[in-house]
């Protein structure tokens, strides 16, 4: 009886070296659809279509279409249920490319699906037409 559950043992922890864990086959989330972007003053909102079970959406935007290091920055929104984002504190006036990808956070690793097709924003200009009839911007010191 002791020799049986002895080679018992040993076959169950030779037969666990070899198991796969579960995570290693996991499939990335779906990638977003971006279904548009609106220019505000020096900011843009992007919306997108939401994906069914992930964790949030990173928002990736650029002054260049390839998204270099130097260009890209990014925003994150961590709620599933969010399907917009607004980015402010831009440069007027300049074109940006923009593009949303979704994770799936599992312990403490996330997992990323692939970058949604990238569109183009353009910011608008500053306006000052918060000012009242009789001020001017330098009462204000702008």
């Amino acid at each position: 009886m002791k020799k049986t559950l002895s080679v018992c043992l040993a076959l169950l922890m030779l037969l666990s070296c070899f198991a796969v864990p579960t995570t290693a086959f996991a499939a990335a989330p779906k990638k977003p659809t971006v279904s548009s972007v609106s220019a505000g003053a020096a900011a843009f909102t992007v919306k997108w279509k939401k994906v069914s079970g992930v964790t949030g959406y990173q928002v990736q935007y650029s002054t260049s279409s390839k998204f270099t290091s130097k260009t890209s920055k990014t925003a994150t929104a961590k709620k599933d249920k969010t399907t917009a984002k607004t980015v402010s504190g831009l440069r007027s006036k300049t074109k940006y490319y923009v593009r949303v990808r979704t994770y799936k956070t599992s312990g403490k690793k996330k997992k990323y699906s692939s970058w949604s097709s990238a569109k183009s924003v353009t910011t608008k200009a500053v306006s000052y037409t918060h000012l009242r009839a009789h001020q001017t911007c330098a009462d204000l010191v702008c």
